[in-house]
């Protein structure tokens, strides 16, 4: 990896400066700006959400209050779209150091789609534009089958549900401007395996390698469905015969914890068409949420070489010391059977027998089971020691193929950036000899 790292700063990094701005100094204007981006669009929910609170508070009527948080919101939206544009600007401006052929430096159609990211800054963009808009407040009814009748919705809850579409920006934030996932030395070694170090190679990291990011994305999820089931079954509050508990958030979380972890107490349940759905949906990203952090659990469990070498050791020792015992054990039933005295063959002096040492040890029931235990735990101890023994003869050899590998890896690289600096040589030196060349030649012409 780090000879291709090296390759890659030598053939294909970015080099020069654009608007007196070096590589180094473009990489922290995108980090900067993604992460202003960020903020700003997580401070657009937060008010959104906050108007409208103070909306339903007011019983949906706007005031002075709502207006003023709409326009606060807007600005802030307005502020995150345009540090996602200098964000976009950044990785152009990279991309044209590095030598990729550009119109010109802007965020253009033509420039996002040389750079493979128009698909990716066209979902920004349409995540970013969805909020409540000042002076614009309508209401429209849905149908509810639950008691045939309708629910009336205003349009402003609806835009702030949409507006959590934002947290699609959480994997690259944390993979850009938190681990730095996203550096040059990766992309540099996902250009020469051909990965693209994008959103969606970022978030399958996150997901199967950080069990914190897993612990945030159901937070998340959890929020996000209690919250859209507030805002979706707020209107049955008004309904006296449908006796909603569910226009509270502490009972929607409740709600949505029981529904996304399939228990389903039956204590409150969703009556509303959409409300209904929102459950729908936060039972199947449920289901999606278990199996990752099945995984991730697992991968957390899972012990490695060194902790599975320390395992087997420790677990040799014991055998070990098992053999020790069963041979102490063998030994003391094998003496205790050699000393019992016999009752046949003596001779009877007044009132006690005559003793002498037993000659039936072999026969002893109590000496054969102690043979039979020191039999069985020393081969236990040589089955695991020759397994212990293997496993390193292996890990060994695959070093040793490994190292071997790695040496011809090496040569190979070696080899092709001699080529690349020769080659590199050549094209620097080239413009200066051709004149002696020719110089050379125009005499053997002349005659």
């Amino acid at each position: 990896m780090i000879a291709a790292a090296a390759v890659y700063q030598m053939s294909y990094a970015p080099k020069g400066k654009i608007n007196d701005l070096d590589t180094k100094e473009w990489s922290v204007l995108r980090k900067r700006n993604l992460r202003w981006g960020f903020l700003f669009a997580g401070l657009g929910i937060v008010l959104a959400a906050y108007q409208n609170e103070v909306l339903w508070a007011n019983n949906r009527n706007p005031n002075g209050t709502t207006l003023m948080l709409k326009c606060v919101q807007l600005a802030t939206s307005g502020i995150g779209i345009w540090h996602l544009r200098c964000y976009y600007q950044a990785i152009i401006a990279l991309e044209r150091l590095r030598g990729l052929p550009m119109h010109n430096g802007d965020v253009s159609v033509l420039n996002l789609q040389a750079c493979g990211l128009y698909w990716q800054a066209l979902v920004d963009l349409l995540c970013m534009l969805p909020q409540p808009i000042p002076f614009l407040n309508t209401e429209f009814e849905v149908y509810n089958s639950a008691f045939e009748g309708s629910c009336m919705y205003q349009l402003d809850s609806l835009l702030v549900v949409a507006m959590f579409m934002r947290i699609r920006l959480i994997p690259r934030f944390y993979g850009e401007c938190v681990s730095d996932i996203g550096n040059e030395i990766a992309r540099a070694y996902g250009n020469i395996s051909r990965v693209t170090i994008g959103d969606s190679f970022i978030f399958k990291y996150l997901i199967t390698s950080s069990l914190g990011m897993v612990l945030m994305l159901w937070v998340t999820q959890v929020i996000f469905f209690g919250y859209c089931l507030m805002i979706f079954e707020r209107p049955m509050s008004f309904n006296e015969l449908a006796h909603s508990k569910l226009h509270e958030f502490a009972n929607c979380v409740w709600c949505a914890v029981i529904t996304m972890t399939i228990v389903g107490y039956g204590d409150v349940y969703p009556l509303t068409f959409l409300g209904r759905w929102a459950m729908i949906t936060a039972s199947i990203s449920a289901l999606i949420m278990v199996a990752i952090t099945t995984n991730i659990v697992r991968v957390y469990l899972t012990q490695s070489r060194a902790e599975a070498k320390c395992v087997e050791v420790l677990t040799c020792l014991d055998l070990r010391d098992e053999v020790k015992v069963k041979a102490a054990e063998l030994i003391q039933a094998t003496w205790r059977g050699y000393t019992k005295p016999l009752h046949r063959g003596g001779r009877r002096r007044g009132q006690s027998w005559e003793t002498r040492a037993g000659t039936k040890v072999a026969y002893s029931h109590t000496v054969g089971k102690a043979v039979w235990d020191f039999i069985a735990a020393q081969r236990s101890y040589k089955s695991h020691l020759q397994d212990v023994m293997s496993d390193e003869q292996t890990m060994v050899a695959a070093s040793q193929a490994h190292a071997t590998r790695t040496l011809g890896e090496l040569q190979i690289t070696r080899i092709k950036m001699a080529e690349v600096i020769a080659a590199l040589k050549e094209y620097v030196e080239g413009p200066e000899e051709e004149p002696r060349l020719r110089a050379a030649q125009k005499p053997a012409r002349s005659n």
